[in-house]
């Protein structure tokens, strides 16, 4: 098992359009959703009095943000999965994954201090 684990800072607001789409309209394939998910997306918003047309990311503070996001993050692993979990790719790693096991029991006989890559703000 793999964890991989990364920070994930603006995201809401680096959400590609397309891609999104693509990936709804795999499982959804009803044209009015579809039209009114894409006029939601590219709603924009008005800040400081100025319109500003969206070019990517998702609305925040909705219902639907997080589900539109959580759907870009399974695509996410889903092509993680493929390019790097499959037979082929993990048996053509074999010296990097030796150097991993290697680096484990080092550290443990050592007693290293493992520190979490999260920093939470």
């Amino acid at each position: 098992r793999w964890v991989i684990e990364g920070d994930l800072s603006s995201y809401f607001d680096t959400v590609h359009h397309r891609l999104l789409m693509k990936a709804v309209r795999r499982r959804i394939s009803d044209a009015r959703f579809m039209t009114l998910l894409w006029k939601t997306i590219k709603a924009g918003h008005i800040d400081v009095g100025l319109f500003r047309a969206a070019s990517e990311g998702v609305p925040q503070g909705g219902v639907i943000s997080p589900l539109l996001s959580n759907i870009m993050l399974n695509e996410f692993d889903q092509y993680l999965h493929e390019r790097y979990l499959s037979g082929k790719a993990r048996k053509d790693r074999w010296y990097w994954n030796n150097s991993i096991q290697r680096g484990r029991s080092t550290a443990v006989r050592e007693n290293w201090q493992w520190k979490p890559a999260v920093a939470y703000c």
